[in-house]
Order: C-alpha cells, then structure tokens, then sequence
C-alpha cells in the first residue's frame, strides 16, 4: 500500500526481450508522468507514476520482438509483468 503523492517508477530489463512500456489499467489512481523504452529498440521498458487517489490499479507490460510483427510471426515465449498498487 502506498500513500497518495507517492512517485512509482517501474524499470523492466530488455534482457530475453524487450517489453512494451509499462502501463496503468486505472489512470485516476495512478497518473502515467512518462514512458519510454522497449520495443521496437532493445532498451529497458520504462515508466514513472504518481499516486493520485484512493484505491487500486493494475501495472502491466509484455515481451514484445520484432519477429511478432512479420510474417509468418515468430512464436517465442512472452513474458508478462503486472503488480497491482493499493493507494491510500
């Protein structure tokens, strides 16, 4: 749980892949302040957010490769990221 006016920053490690920037699933509980990264280049998927509100959201990435946007499409593992943040 975290108090509201608490700064999130989410770092996710392209190694094995590079993942989409993180993003929020509730924009009035956590404010998206920036983003960058991940595909298409081969760099960590990054983000920062800002508790805004009471209550709870959900912050979500994926693997995403080159290879999944051609065809035929490349079939690697994905790997997913979520954690969901409990806001007072």
């Amino acid at each position: 749980m975290v108090a509201v006016g608490v700064r999130i920053e989410v770092t996710l490690d392209p190694n094995g892949g590079s993942y989409d920037p993180p993003t929020v699933d509730n924009p009035a509980v956590l404010g998206e302040q920036a983003h960058g990264g991940g595909y298409p280049a081969d760099t960590a998927g990054v983000a920062d957010f800002h508790a805004l509100a009471g209550g709870s959201a959900q912050i979500s990435s994926q693997t995403d490769r080159a290879c999944l946007h051609t065809t035929p499409r490349c079939l690697p593992p994905q790997r997913e990221f979520r954690v969901i943040i409990s806001v007072s």
